[in-house]
């Protein structure tokens, strides 16, 4: 049985030796500097040069080889990411080119909000990659949206909300989904009642159990009231073919998660509380929205970074005592995830520096992929 996801765990083995380094190195600022920079080259040249991998290559690469500069049309409405794909056709750059810069743009992006926010930027990076491939590789409009989006969190905790309204209007132009950013506002430093948390994780726990579909008709309200392209990502989220994930490691992991900020509620809410209620409403949407993959894939990683925020940061901070166990539990569902996630034909590594990969070859390959499904 062929292991495709092997690359992937080497790449994060990589990163669990910088994470070694960077915790030995904890008090030393340029070490931990370079570390970061170590990190976002290996992020840049594993991801920056990869081949046709994943699915979603396919449509981007078909609206890449039509699109020109002279000649926008009503697919152009996400200006900002259509102005970045026109100006690359412009001076003749071949797609592969023009998804090594967005990847260059994105661990830009990455390096300045890890850097920020995170205790720990490599093991950032071993979330990141380990827990959301759809993201990093099929997401390409999505990823890049969500980086710039999370930029505005300084701004609206200082209450300076035209820049912090600038800078997500300049995500939605990249993803029309980031326009849910701006329910950040509402987030703040806000202490959720504990009471309420609770009451919240078990309905939502019992909604995915049950696999309830309670926000169908609710989604499709509303995109009928707002239309235009919110309207169809809203509809792609109420599609009945959609289905749930199901009892997976993955949400277990996430009702762990849940059931720690819970029970340390009143400790963990005195870091940031932002990316806290962030990760809170991460959580909560993975549980309730759980029958639809489309929803969750474009709104809850809206709220990512808090997400890995609380493992890198509050999680270990708060189990002082106990880092070690929880350590091993994050970088064990780590190579887990990563094992599991990648492990399958369409996400057959190939990096452009090795060898060019043929993109017919891969086609033939994602046909027949989503034919035996």
């Amino acid at each position: 049985m062929e292991l495709h996801s092997l690359p992937y765990l080497v790449l994060l083995f990589v990163f669990f030796v910088l994470f070694l380094c960077e915790r030995s190195y904890i008090t030393d600022q340029k070490v931990r500097v370079r570390i970061q920079y170590c990190s976002a080259i290996l992020f840049l040249l594993f991801f920056g040069f990869r081949g046709y991998i994943g699915s979603d290559w396919f449509n981007y690469n078909l609206k890449y080889e039509s699109t020109l500069w002279n000649v926008w049309t009503a697919d152009d409405y996400e200006i900002g990411f259509s102005f970045l794909m026109k100006m690359s056709k412009l001076l003749g750059l071949s797609y592969q080119s023009f998804v090594l810069g967005i990847t260059l743009i994105q661990v830009f992006l990455i390096n300045k909000l890890f850097g920020s926010y995170l205790k720990y930027v490599s093991l950032g990076y071993i979330l990141l990659i380990a827990l959301f491939p759809i993201v990093i590789i099929d997401l390409l409009r999505n990823f890049t949206a969500i980086l710039i989006g999370m930029f505005a969190i300084p701004y609206i905790i200082e209450n300076k909300k035209t820049k912090a309204i600038l800078i997500i209007l300049l995500a939605v132009s990249f993803h029309t989904s980031s326009v849910f950013l701006f329910f950040l506002f509402f987030i703040g430093k806000k202490v959720i009642n504990k009471r309420l948390l609770v009451v919240l994780s078990f309905l939502g726990i019992i909604v995915y159990l049950l696999e309830f579909n309670f926000y169908k008709d609710f989604l499709e309200m509303i995109g009928s009231a707002v239309g235009g392209r919110i309207e169809h990502l809203l509809n792609q989220g109420a599609d009945d073919t959609e289905k749930a994930y199901g009892i997976t490691w993955g949400i277990l992991e996430k009702i762990v998660l849940l059931g720690f900020i819970i029970i340390y509620y009143n400790r963990v809410i005195k870091y940031n509380a932002f990316l806290v209620n962030s990760c809170i409403i991460y959580l909560l949407v993975y549980l309730y929205f759980s029958t639809s993959q489309s929803f969750i894939n474009r709104f809850s990683n809206l709220f990512l970074l808090g997400y890995i925020y609380m493992y890198t940061n509050v999680v270990l901070s708060v189990a002082a005592n106990n880092s070690r166990f929880w350590i091993r539990y994050i970088l064990l569902f780590c190579f887990m995830r990563t094992g599991l996630s990648y492990n399958n034909e369409l996400y057959t590594y190939s990096n452009n520096i090795l060898s060019d990969d043929n993109v017919n070859t891969r086609f033939l390959a994602r046909e027949q992929y989503y034919k035996n499904r």
